[in-house]
């Protein structure tokens, strides 16, 4: 997994960023609407209000992510690729750099804001003037918040003093979702909101109530005892999109409403690029009220998971059938009958709901209707089970760890040679195959010695060997692939990465290898680093041309002294081969 040193990627690191899933969905929505330009807003620990833009290319489907931060034009990081973690890991790290800098920047107006915050509190409408000697970041502005009604004796905060400012005017997500207005004036609502809990004390209507009462904004995550599980957007107290289980919109609001047990967990200020949910929060909860008694009912006439239906009277006519149902009906007269000319005691609930296509609230309404209207009954399956057993096989892990320590060298723990060869065979049948790209880089670490008054490299002892291919593991993704390249030298293999993404992760292993002295002896003046990579199908679609392409790099970079060398920026000075 990538990350910079000393940076945590974890999500309570980034409390209010998009996680992984989030950034799953997030392309996903790029990739059904092409050209389209979809976004993602949050705010940050620092209160900076951070949007994240994805495009992808009508043509080419390549993924452009742009990351902003408050109203400068110019993002802290462009970066194309379908490679979610690397994105994650960019956005976890410029997070983190804009909010060092700006701890630093507010360390030190801190003293001089104090003495002026008495006045400052008094007049809420009026800034007082910024010192001259302090600048103002470009990319926030800050205005005064009035202060809440609160006694006199309560002292004032200095987050109630000041808070960034959103233009107003600003579409975060074109025809969607706009920032709330008056955002400073919900956050101390929201914060008093239940970040988790269980539902048992908190039941799903009266947090949504209590949502909707303080206009919150963000994410709400079930999750049940038997793994069910279920998303919900908020945007100003209103359900905008929702999922749970396989069903979406206002059947997926309904549905969570009547979850009795579980969990949930609230994360404020998350927004999301999609309309789903319609109907007022007191529409959904009359109808899961609805909902939970029909199922309650149809529990309690015996009805179970093995449970079919059949037709009490099969000589039923269709002027008889409507005159009972048609009273109350749930839904129109052709669904109905569609469902009961169905019943034949063979299928159970679920079998229906995937044969009809029919969701299983509708399908819930139709049968207890049925049910009180005496024209089918419940029948329990008596089909004789399976004798069918199936018996689990035991994963000899010891096995596979011998297999893959066949593989390895014992004094560094990497993949030799003739096993990168393999994998790079499997990985380049696999892009082929499904039509990705993946990447090559080869690399070379020496030691600068001075002999005789020139430069001379040597071989790397193997404690510094060690403390760098620990780094580099540290970085690497789990489907990334590290090995020993010829005698000395070392291999990446990254598969679905592009040749923009290669550049980035192997100035993200310089930057990792230079940033400390490797084993706590070498400095970075004293380490010599060669990269070259070549890139499949951006550059070739042969195997052999491609590591050829990588060790030509490698030797240029060698030879102009610099650390990393794209095959793509000599490819015009290569000679076309025979």
């Amino acid at each position: 997994m990538l990350k910079k040193p000393g940076l945590s990627v974890q999500l309570r690191k980034l409390p209010r960023g998009p996680d992984l899933s989030e950034l799953h969905q997030h392309l996903s929505q790029a990739l059904e609407q092409r050209g389209k330009t979809i976004q993602l807003a949050w705010r940050g620990a620092n209160l900076a209000v951070y949007r994240l833009e994805v495009i992808c290319q009508m043509k080419s489907g390549n993924a452009e992510w742009k990351l902003f931060m408050g109203e400068n034009p110019k993002p802290l990081f462009e970066y194309t690729s379908v490679d979610v973690l690397l994105v994650y890991n960019l956005v976890v790290s410029s997070i983190s750099e804009t909010q060092q800098t700006s701890q630093s920047e507010e360390s030190g107006k801190f003293a001089k804001k104090t003495d002026m915050k008495t006045s400052f509190v008094g007049r809420p409408n009026q800034l007082p003037p910024a010192p001259a000697a302090l600048p103002q970041p470009p990319q926030a502005k800050f205005t005064p918040v009035p202060p809440r009604q609160q006694p006199q004796a309560d002292p004032v905060t200095e987050n109630q003093e000041e808070e960034i400012e959103i233009d107003q005017e600003q579409t975060i997500l074109p025809g969607d979702i706009t920032p709330p207005p008056e955002e400073h004036a919900l956050y101390d609502e929201t914060r008093q909101l239940p970040r988790s809990r269980d539902i048992s004390s908190t039941p799903m209507p009266a947090l949504l109530q209590k949502i909707s009462q303080a206009r919150g904004t963000g994410r709400l995550d079930v999750r049940t005892q038997n793994e069910s599980t279920a998303t919900v957007f908020i945007q100003d107290g209103f359900p905008v999109d929702a999922t749970a289980g396989d069903v979406v919109g206002d059947e997926a609001m309904i549905e969570l409403l009547t979850w009795q047990e579980g969990s949930f967990s609230f994360e404020p200020r998350v927004l999301r690029n999609n309309h789903t949910v319609y109907e007022s929060i007191e529409s959904l909860v009359a109808q899961s009220k609805q909902l939970a008694e029909h199922s309650r009912y149809l529990k309690e006439a015996g009805m179970t998971s093995t449970s079919t239906f059949f037709p009490i009277n099969t000589a039923l006519t269709q002027g008889e059938f409507s005159d009972r149902v048609t009273l109350d009906c749930p839904c129109d007269m052709e669904t109905i009958a569609r469902v009961y000319c169905s019943l034949n005691g063979k299928q159970t609930f679920e079998e229906m709901v995937r044969a009809l296509f029919i969701s299983r609230i509708q399908l819930t309404h139709i049968v207890h209707h049925l049910i009180v209207k005496d024209v089918i009954k419940i029948v329990e399956n008596l089909t004789p089970q399976s004798s069918l057993t199936l018996a689990p096989r035991a994963i000899d892990n010891a096995a596979i760890q011998s297999i893959m320590m066949s593989l390895r060298r014992a004094e560094t723990g990497l993949f030799i040679f003739p096993a990168f060869l393999y994998f790079l065979e499997q990985e380049y049948f696999r892009s082929y195959r499904s039509r990705t790209s993946f990447s090559v880089v080869v690399f070379e670490l020496r030691q600068k010695k001075i002999v005789d008054g020139e430069t001379v490299l040597r071989v790397l002892p193997d404690k510094m060997i060690m403390d760098a291919v620990l780094r580099i593991s540290n970085l690497k993704r789990h489907v990334d692939l590290i090995a020993h390249y010829d005698a000395y030298d070392y291999a990446l293999l990254l598969p679905s990465t592009r040749a923009q993404g290669a550049e980035v992760f192997v100035n993200r292993i310089i930057k990792c290898l230079t940033d400390s002295p490797l084993a706590g002896e070498l400095q970075a003046n004293q380490l010599a680093m060669a990269f070259g990579s070549s890139s499949v199908p951006e550059d070739f679609k042969e195997l052999g041309a491609l590591l050829g392409a990588a060790d030509l790099a490698m030797q240029q970079a060698r030879a102009a002294k610099r650390p990393l060398v794209m095959y793509r920026d000599i490819k015009n000075q290569v000679a076309p081969m025979a």
